[in-house]
């Protein structure tokens, strides 16, 4: 798979690439573009999940948690964790350059 194919696209502004497909967690590579991207989901994997921050401007990887108020910014070779059951957003509120995210989502124990 390709980013560039239309099937990596999630939403406005947002792709992502499967790397691996583990018995115990997934890996993915997600691309969020200038200003537009934002990538809203909920953790339901029932144990933390975890974002790398690869590429990106210095603290415009945004990271919102609603349910706990929480918002913070992040650099380039940061790690992002997210707690189980929680809803997200992850954002990119540079206006020139991508945000390269390395996802690790475990997978639940018993899951196919």
């Amino acid at each position: 798979m390709d980013l560039q194919q239309e099937s990596s696209t999630l939403g406005r502004g947002t792709r992502a690439m499967v790397l691996f497909a583990e018995e115990y967690f997934d890996s993915a590579i997600v691309v969020l573009e200038p200003g537009a991207a934002d990538l809203q989901e909920c953790n339901s994997c029932g144990t933390s999940m975890l974002y790398v921050v690869l590429e990106g401007e210095a603290e415009k990887v945004q990271l919102e948690l609603p349910d706990l108020g929480e918002l913070s910014c992040f650099s380039v070779g940061t790690d992002i964790s997210i707690p189980a059951g929680a809803s997200y957003a992850v954002r990119n509120l540079s206006r020139r350059v991508n945000a390269k995210l390395l996802a690790v989502v475990p997978r639940k124990v018993g899951a196919n």
